[in-house]
Order: structure tokens, then sequence, then C-alpha cells
């Protein structure tokens, strides 16, 4: 019998279309990025470094502060 994650689920049904802030675009929020992106949430990224840093191809799809 395969696990369900039933609160994950639930977490990526809110969070899709959603508007979602990353404060911090260190190593660990990168994946972050990405996955939001797969999940098509209005990004936007508060970080001190825009433009020095690559996070990937949803870079252009995201707002920068």
């Amino acid at each position: 019998m395969e696990y369900i994650n039933e609160k994950l689920i639930e977490l990526n049904n809110f969070i899709q279309k959603s508007k979602v802030a990353i404060i911090g675009l260190g190593v660990s929020n990168i994946p972050l990025l990405d996955y939001m992106h797969n999940l098509k949430a209005n990004v936007t990224v508060f970080d001190d470094r825009e433009g020095k840093c690559s996070p990937g191809k949803c870079t252009a799809d995201c707002s920068w502060f």
C-alpha cells in the first residue's frame, strides 16, 4: 500500500495560483522557488542579490525586490 501525504496535497492545492513571498534567495530557497513555480504560484522574491544569482528557469517569472 502506497502512503499518500494528504497534508502535502492540501498544501499544494492551496499554493496553486496563490501569491507567495520568498525572503532571501539562499541555497536552500532556490529549490523552493522552483517548487513554487511548478505549482504556478505568483512568486515575489526579496533579496539583495538581484541579478547576481541565477535560480533557474523561473527567474523571469518572478518579481524581485
